[in-house]
């Protein structure tokens, strides 16, 4: 096996692994969720909108 096989036989195995350590967890199975609900808006605008009626 060639140095390249190998490497690029680990990075698929490896990927693997990932996702299903991602598939097995429920909290890095939500990663991602929800992200089309701030899409329009920045996390500063949010929060600096959110502040507004605080005194």
């Amino acid at each position: 096996m060639y140095f390249s096989e190998l490497v690029n036989w680990f990075h698929d195995w490896r990927r693997s692994r990932a996702e299903r350590a991602i598939q097995a967890d429920p909290l890095l199975a939500l990663y991602g969720s929800g992200k089309e609900l701030w899409a329009d808006e920045h996390a500063d605008e949010y929060v600096k909108r959110l502040r507004e009626g605080w005194e």
